[in-house]
């Protein structure tokens, strides 16, 4: 999983292996990889769908799951509101139908960017749903 990127500009971002400062247009170019060192640059949900899937195939499944905190962690609604706000979105994984070259699959994307990529129950009930 590639580290945190530091962003100089709207448009300049800076590897955080070995400290080259990259475009955004290079970096997408290269699949979010530095130029200089090989080190992968952490990749949004919607960046990796769209690299892995064929254009405006990918469906997203399960997308308005209930959320609750059934172990009664302290400040968890908040931190889960303060994410979702952050991130775009609702949960760690991404779980949908999609094409890659021409074949349907069932694909999932992982987000660290939502808690880490942590694994709470929506997130365990939506893998168990894309397999059954």
């Amino acid at each position: 999983m590639g580290k945190p990127v530091e962003i100089l500009s709207d448009d300049l971002i800076k590897c955080s292996a070995c400290e080259t400062k990259v475009s955004k247009v290079q970096a997408t170019e290269l699949n979010y990889a530095c130029p200089k060192c090989g080190a992968y640059f952490r990749v949004k949900t919607k960046n990796r769908i769209r690299m892995v899937a064929d254009p405006k195939s990918f469906r997203e499944w399960f997308k308005e799951m209930p959320r609750s905190n059934p172990l009664s962690f302290e400040g968890y609604e908040e931190k889960l509101e303060e994410t979702t706000q952050k991130t775009g979105l609702q949960e760690g994984v991404t779980i949908g139908r999609a094409e890659i070259w021409g074949r349907e699959v069932v694909l999932g994307v992982c987000d660290s960017k939502f808690m880490m990529g942590s694994m709470g129950h929506v997130v365990g009930e939506k893998i168990t749903r894309a397999f059954e």
